[in-house]
C-alpha cells in the first residue's frame, strides 16, 4: 500500500512539471537566408540589457550582417585597389608608347640616313686612301716588314699620281687615313649615354665641380649632352656621326672635320641631296637640324684647327698614329671642352701630351664590319 502511494505521487508531480525545459522556453530570433539580408527584410530582435556582470551575447543577426559588412568592405577595398593600379599601368604605358613613337621616329630618321649614306658611298669606300691625299705611302702590310701595299705599288705604276711623297728627314704627316664606321645602334646607345652622363651608372665617379648659385650640382657641370651643346666629330668621314648628333641629340651646333679630300667632298653631296626635300624620311624638322650652320662638314687637318671650342668632342682615334694623336692633344690642352670620346686609353692619351683629363667609363661599340672595340669616356678636370 505504501508503495503504490509513493507511486502516484510520482505521477501527480510528472504531470504538473512543465513540458520542455526553462532554457528551452527562451525566445531566440529567426535566422535569415542571404536574400532576406540582401533585401533589407530581416527584423532585427530587440536589444537585451545584460546583467552586470555577465558577459554580452551578440545577436546572432546583428553578427552576421557585421561579418558581412566587414567581408564586403574588404572586397569593395581590394577591387578599388586594382582598379587604381590597372589605370597606373595603362597611364604609364600611355606615356611610354608615345615616348616610344617619338623616339621610333627620329630613330627611323636616323636609319634612314645611314641607309642613304651607304647607297651614296659603297662604291667609294675603304680602309685606307693615301694616294688621293699625298701620294703612295710605303706601309707595312701583312706581307711583311717594309713591303708595299697593291695600292701603292698600283698609283706608282698610275701615270695620274701625286708629285709630292715622303722624303727622308720629313716630318711624319700629322694626319691618320685609315677609317673604319661604327653602327648605328652603337652611336645611339654612345648618344643616349651622353645625354644623362651626370646621372648614369659610370665605372667612376665624375669630377667634382663648383656648382652655380640657385642650381642644382648636376646642372652646373654642363657635361650631359643637349640643345645647348656643340659636338665635333674629328675625322668624320661622310658625316654619319655628325648628322646622328644633329638629329638625335638636337645639338645647338654638329661639326664634322675630314682630312681626305675624297671623303669630305662625298659627304658634302650626301648632305645636298638629304636636304633637297626630295626624301619623304627627311622631315622639315630634320632638314633644319642638318642644315648650316647649324651642321657644318669641312675638310681640313684636326691637328692645325687650334682650340676646339665644343663641348662635346668625338673622334674614331683607333686608325690614328701616335704622331697625330700627340698633336691633338696639343690642341686638347688649349680647348675647353666637357667631355671626350677616344677609342685609346686615358694612359696613351697622356702619355702622348693630352692633360686635365680623367677616365669615368667605357663600353663596347660595333663596327660595320662586325669588330667590337673599347670607346672610353674622358671628362675634361677644372
Amino acid at each position: 500500500m505504501l508503495a503504490f502511494t509513493r507511486a502516484r505521487k510520482r505521477s501527480a508531480s510528472a504531470l504538473d512539471a512543465p513540458s520542455t525545459p526553462v532554457k528551452a522556453q527562451r525566445s531566440m530570433a529567426p535566422i535569415v537566408d542571404n536574400a532576406e539580408f540582401h533585401d533589407g527584410l530581416a527584423a532585427v530582435s530587440p536589444p537585451v540589457t545584460p546583467i552586470k556582470g555577465t558577459p554580452v551575447r551578440v545577436d546572432p543577426v546583428i553578427k552576421v550582417r557585421v561579418m558581412r559588412s566587414c567581408a564586403f568592405c574588404a572586397r569593395l577595398s581590394e577591387a578599388s585597389g586594382r582598379i587604381a593600379r590597372a589605370i597606373v599601368v595603362l597611364w604609364e604605358a600611355f606615356l611610354g608608347w608615345t615616348s616610344a613613337w617619338t623616339d621610333v621616329g627620329v630613330r627611323d630618321r636616323t636609319q634612314s640616313v645611314y641607309r642613304y649614306i651607304d647607297k651614296k658611298t659603297y662604291l667609294d669606300w675603304g680602309l685606307t686612301s693615301d694616294w688621293l691625299v699625298e701620294g703612295p705611302r710605303k706601309r707595312r702590310s701583312i706581307g711583311g716588314e717594309g713591303s708595299e701595299t697593291p695600292e701603292a705599288k698600283s698609283a706608282e705604276a698610275s701615270p695620274i699620281k701625286k708629285a709630292k711623297t715622303e722624303t727622308p728627314g720629313e716630318e711624319e704627316n700629322a694626319a691618320s687615313e685609315g677609317y673604319g664606321e661604327m653602327t648605328e645602334g652603337s652611336i645611339e646607345r654612345l648618344l643616349q649615354l651622353l645625354q644623362e652622363l651626370s646621372t648614369a651608372d659610370l665605372d667612376s665617379p665624375l669630377p667634382l665641380r663648383t656648382p652655380v648659385k640657385g642650381q642644382p650640382a648636376w646642372a652646373s657641370n654642363g657635361l650631359d649632352l643637349c640643345e645647348e651643346s656643340s659636338f665635333v666629330d674629328i675625322g668624320s668621314g661622310y658625316g654619319k656621326v655628325v648628322f646622328h648628333a644633329a638629329l638625335s641629340a638636337k645639338v645647338s651646333k654638329s661639326l664634322g672635320i675630314e682630312y681626305v679630300p675624297s671623303r669630305a667632298t662625298k659627304a658634302l653631296e650626301v648632305q645636298a641631296d638629304l636636304l633637297d626635300g626630295s626624301r619623304a624620311f627627311m622631315t622639315e624638322d630634320s632638314v633644319e637640324l642638318m642644315s648650316p650652320p647649324r651642321c657644318v662638314l669641312e675638310q681640313g687637318d684636326a691637328t692645325t684647327y687650334g682650340a676646339f671650342k665644343f663641348s662635346h668632342i668625338y673622334m674614331y682615334d683607333r686608325v690614328f698614329n701616335e704622331k697625330t694623336i700627340e698633336l691633338l692633344a696639343k690642341q686638347l690642352n688649349k680647348s675647353k671642352f666637357k667631355v671626350m670620346v677616344t677609342y685609346q686609353r686615358v694612359e696613351l692619351w697622356k702619355r702622348l701630351g693630352l692633360r686635365n683629363v680623367a677616365h669615368v667609363h667605357s663600353f663596347t661599340m660595333r663596327t660595320t664590319g662586325g669588330q667590337n672595340f673599347k670607346a672610353y669616356i674622358l671628362v675634361k678636370e677644372t
